[in-house]
């Protein structure tokens, strides 16, 4: 194939030529001048062996060529026009998705977000709350902090944080008017809050091979569900310990609970990682969450 009739250029300027009618229109249209269109639409007509229009004072007609050729040439801009909208996109900084429990992404860790945001305006953060499982390497999410006692997937690029403990706690109410659970073997003879689902299912299973079903008041996947229904006496519920420095109206009953343990990670998407805002983002924001579990 000739190589010029892949030259988007000169398509450019049969368009140009062919929707303005003169060589002059269309070199205004395209910002050259008028001897480069002249050249270019020459260039076309001889690798094409044919006559594109018929020159003359008052300008370029169309031949019959010109006419078949027309539709092909506007699938070729249309064709040219998305590749070019797609590129511009690339450029454009995408929102990065968070995921992370729904307490993770409040208080100081939502301030460290709040700074970044305000140091760089174009960034914008997209967040998901969830406690359930997000599929961080399936891409629905770039960054995610997350408590597992599951290895996470090979290919996330992984930074640990810390080691959650838990432990087991009650409002002062509640063990006002029923006492405290001091072992494990006391959590048969107490109303119970359960965590069931997304990364408490071990706590779940730890508590129901422990207590009594039959005594299970409330059973959610949200810690505040949950620590408000501790907080109000309903019950007595396993509590993150560092979490649980700050509740003045909880007690710890016992804990840590060394089987409960879990790693505490910071995971990120590897093709999110690539992109230059997501690369930066983290570098800033991993060793600030980190600091803010030390002891």
């Amino acid at each position: 194939m000739n190589n010029q009739l892949t030259d988007w250029s000169l398509v450019r300027v049969f368009l140009a030529v062919y929707r303005s009618g003169s060589t002059l229109a269309a070199s205004k249209i395209l910002g050259i001048t008028q001897p480069t269109v002249a050249r270019k639409l020459d260039a076309l007509e001889h690798a094409l062996n044919t006559t594109l229009f018929e020159r003359d004072t008052r300008g370029a007609n169309p031949t019959e060529s010109a006419r078949r050729l027309l539709a092909k040439a506007e699938e070729l801009e249309a064709a040219a026009d998305a590749f070019a909208s797609e590129a511009a996109s690339l450029l454009r900084a995408r929102p990065i998705r968070v995921t992370a429990f729904t307490t993770n992404l409040s208080g100081q860790v939502s301030d460290i977000f709040t700074t970044y945001a305000l140091d760089h305006p174009g960034i914008e953060f997209q967040f998901i709350p969830s406690a359930n499982f997000v599929d961080i390497l399936g891409g629905e999410a770039d960054i995610g902090m997350r408590l597992t006692s599951t290895p996470p997937e090979d290919e996330l690029i992984c930074r640990h944080v810390s080691t959650a403990e838990f432990g087991v706690y009650a409002s002062k109410d509640y063990i006002k008017r029923h006492g405290a659970p001091r072992s494990v073997e006391d959590l048969k003879d107490h109303a119970i809050i359960n965590m069931e689902v997304g990364q408490h299912h071990m706590i779940s299973k730890w508590i129901m091979t422990h207590a009594d079903p039959k005594r299970v008041v409330v059973t959610t996947a949200e810690h505040t569900i949950a620590h408000a229904t501790i907080k109000a006496g309903r019950g007595v519920g396993v509590e993150n310990l560092r979490m649980a420095r700050s509740y003045a109206d909880l007690e710890l009953c016992f804990g840590p609970i060394p089987e409960l343990a879990m790693p505490h990670m910071i995971l990120v998407n590897p093709d999110a990682y690539r992109r230059a805002e997501v690369k930066a983002f983290v570098k800033y924001f991993a060793p600030r969450y980190a600091a803010l579990f030390r002891d």
